[in-house]
């Protein structure tokens, strides 16, 4: 693949964007939330254990409660505090400095009675994606989780190390992800788990079984766009890039790995269309983020770099621009 398709205002208009990043990933530590989250299941009753330790800079005036978890202790800087909620969120007292903010909640989410893409645990495994931990009110911040992954399940959440130590329940799996997010995911599969290397870059799947036929194709389109990505924009962001299988209708793209139906995995063409839009959002999106009050640039962008350049290349971008 090409970038001679790229005009050069383009280029000029994507330096400008990265001087538009809300906060600098360079942020000191103590800028930011810190959120260490340890997680524990109870499958066969849908059940989450968890608990957040935080520490929170000044300006951070309250926890954000999802709908949905149940708090059962609180305390600050050690003290015990009332779990009383208002609105969704836990009021903190004032601070001139760091506290520190201990929560123990559970979290029951069978997906039953929401729509497609609602948190769901069950004894399959689980697929959290929003609203399924308590988390210090700010845009962004710094995670750290910790999951004790039952037995014949593996987990994934954002990460660029990852390590795991057995014990008698299970796998305790440590993900580390030092980069700040405005929030993280956690999905638990029955997978098979494929890998590769670009470059620095360690590339896997995480696919079921049934499809593990899948993962060559996958890896060797995910090197291509890696490729076409660095010689375009610069690095990849990352350390790690996961393309994971979901028992659900999804095309996520989250840093370091994205998350497609099973369905959508499953149609040929997706390896050389959709995969390379996903893995341009590690750039556009997951490491250059969309300020929430500045409109989604980062789609359009991504759009005309992956979609329309992909139909540029074999000359028919004036097909899709008529389209659009």
């Amino acid at each position: 693949m090409s970038t001679r398709t790229i005009p050069l205002f383009l280029f000029c208009a994507i330096l400008l964007l990265f001087q538009a990043l809300p906060l600098p990933l360079s942020a000191q530590p103590g800028e930011l939330p810190v959120h260490r989250i340890a997680v524990s299941f109870d499958l066969a009753k849908s059940m989450l254990y968890s608990i957040v330790d935080g520490e929170v800079p000044k300006g951070v005036t309250a926890f954000l409660i999802p709908k949905g978890i149940r708090l059962s202790k609180v305390t600050i800087d050690g003290n015990p505090y009332p779990a009383d909620t208002r609105d969704g969120r836990l009021p903190l007292p004032s601070h001139q400095g760091n506290i520190k903010v201990h929560l123990e909640y559970e979290l029951s989410a069978n997906g039953r009675d929401n729509d497609s893409i609602s948190n769901t645990i069950g004894v399959n495994g689980c697929f959290l994606m929003g609203g399924w931990y308590p988390a210090a009110e700010a845009e962004l911040s710094r995670f750290s989780l910790e999951v004790l992954v039952p037995e014949g399940l593996t987990a994934l959440a954002e990460a660029d190390r990852i390590s795991e130590i057995e014990v008698d329940t299970g796998r305790l799996v440590s993900f580390e992800f030092p980069p700040p997010v405005p929030e993280i995911h956690l999905i638990l599969g029955p997978y098979v788990v494929s890998q590769d290397r670009y470059k620095n870059v360690r590339l896997e799947t995480y696919f079921f079984p049934e499809d593990k036929t899948l993962a060559h194709r996958y890896l060797v389109f995910s090197k291509k766009y890696l490729r076409l990505y660095e010689e375009m924009l610069g690095p990849y962001p990352f350390n790690r890039f996961a393309v994971a299988e979901n028992i659900k209708p999804t095309g996520y793209g989250m840093p370091t790995f994205t998350l497609l139906g099973r369905q959508v995995l499953k149609l040929p063409f997706i390896p050389e269309t959709s995969l390379g839009h996903e893995i341009l959002h590690s750039w556009f999106g997951n490491s250059i983020y969309v300020g929430p009050r500045q409109g989604n640039w980062s789609e359009g962008l991504t759009t005309y770099l992956a979609d329309h350049h992909y139909k540029q290349i074999k000359g028919e971008g004036w097909q899709y621009r008529r389209k659009c």
